[in-house]
């Protein structure tokens, strides 16, 4: 067609739009991904140094425990000291086996997103920062290649690009060629 009342430059225009958005949306779920990683981080990181902190208190217990043991010997101590220690070694052996819980929850909820195993030395903030900035940039790129809207929102803009040339491909001409061979009779 010689004119077509805008409808073609409309498809291209609304095909680069598509195009565009699918662009956007795959940037946020990066986004939204990177996010996700870098709470499960923080969280392994903090159930970590929790876990250090009732190791500690567990040991400076055991050994209060044992004090209290020989002043009950020794007479000086009663038995309810003694069952005070015991009750609050215990509390501490539980928070110190729920966050040993909650940080491999958090590294096994991390190695799912970055479709690897993470492992506790990955996770830990404890090493140079340049080392840390190069470990997590690794985690992110491992969760971005293997994350289901990542590889979705990739599709989409692949399909957007398809259908932009589709699109675009009505703006040339059709050529057509016929060929013909007369048989005198």
């Amino acid at each position: 067609p010689i004119w077509t009342g805008g409808k073609i430059e409309a498809s291209v225009n609304l095909a680069k739009s598509q195009q565009k958005e699918a662009e956007q949306t795959l940037e946020e779920a990066k986004y939204t991904l990177a996010e996700r990683c870098i709470e499960l981080i923080a969280s392994a990181a903090r159930f970590s140094h929790i876990s250090r902190v009732h190791e500690k208190a567990l040991s400076r217990l055991e050994s209060y425990n044992s004090m209290i043991k020989r002043r009950i010997d020794g007479g000086v101590s009663s038995l309810s000291d003694k069952q005070l220690i015991e009750t609050r070694i215990s509390q501490t052996k539980n928070d110190l086996k729920s966050a040993q819980t909650s940080k491999l929850t958090a590294l096994e909820q991390l190695s799912i997103l970055a479709g690897r195993k993470i492992s506790e030395t990955e996770a830990s903030a404890e090493s140079p920062i340049s080392a840390t900035k190069e470990r997590y940039t690794d985690i992110l790129e491992a969760a971005h290649a293997t994350h289901p809207t990542i590889l979705r929102a990739a599709a989409k803009i692949q399909t957007s690009k398809y259908n932009q040339d589709k699109v675009s491909s009505a703006l040339y001409p059709t050529l057509s060629v016929r060929s013909e061979k007369q048989i005198a009779a």
